[in-house]
């Protein structure tokens, strides 16, 4: 996004303030309760609850079930039945050069070993590695948004496709 990838977020609380919506920071939510086999709110960590005609959380399945709410509203049986697949994520590095970079092409620049990229992916899903050693993409934000550069400086990021392992590993 122009401005950086920071402005996506500042532009949604722009203008949820502007419709009237009110934003809350740095707070977790504790619990969804539920009334008549409906969601009817949150309550947030420091004890304060919030009635929402609709809640979208934005956390994997599972704490929601396990954390979120209280096992007496749903059947115990529907966590069984929620298969669940780790979606593949990005290993990603951002960089602030010294300098500028002269490059024929202002373009992302995208590495792969293969143009089968679907046997990449499927490589890195399968848990052959970590982080895929046969793609990666090279991009230069501060070609195209001036105002994420510097002064006789440039930005690039780097993006490899990664599959999750544990807590431990990353």
């Amino acid at each position: 996004p122009q401005g950086g990838i920071q402005s996506f977020p500042d532009a949604l609380v722009k203008y949820f303030i502007k419709e009237g919506d009110k934003i809350i920071f740095s707070h977790k939510v504790d619990k969804i309760f539920i009334r008549n086999k409906k969601a009817e709110g949150i309550i947030l960590d420091n004890g304060v609850k919030i009635n929402a005609k609709f809640i979208v959380a934005g956390c994997e399945v599972m704490q929601i079930f396990s954390r979120l709410i209280e096992k007496k509203h749903f059947q115990e049986d529907i966590i069984r039945e929620v298969k669940l697949t780790p979606s593949l994520s990005a290993f990603m590095v951002f960089i602030k050069l010294k300098r500028k970079i002269k490059l024929k092409y202002k373009s992302k620049y995208w590495f792969a070993l293969t143009y089968d990229i679907d046997s990449i992916l499927e490589e890195v899903y399968q848990g052959k590695w970590s982080v895929s050693e046969g793609l990666f993409v090279v991009d230069f934000p501060s070609f195209f948004d001036p105002p994420t550069a510097s002064f006789k400086r440039e930005s690039v990021s780097i993006m490899m496709v990664a599959n999750y392992m544990n807590e431990v590993y990353w």
